[in-house]
């Protein structure tokens, strides 16, 4: 159902330009899900320890 959304292009360009765009636009889309996906996948970094001084 998500392809729906680019219907509209397809009478815009018609439907030889779309053919040219189209692979285009799922690389860009893949290349995007690829690296959300990596970055969600790094561990967050581990906070610092708090050092509090002792008092004299």
């Amino acid at each position: 159902m998500r392809a729906i959304r680019f219907l509209p292009l397809v009478f815009i360009v018609g439907i030889d330009g779309f053919a040219m765009f189209a692979p285009y636009v799922v690389l860009v889309l893949t290349l995007g899900y690829v690296a959300s996906r990596l970055r969600s996948v790094q561990p967050a970094p581990l906070p610092a320890p708090l050092t509090v001084p002792a008092s004299s």
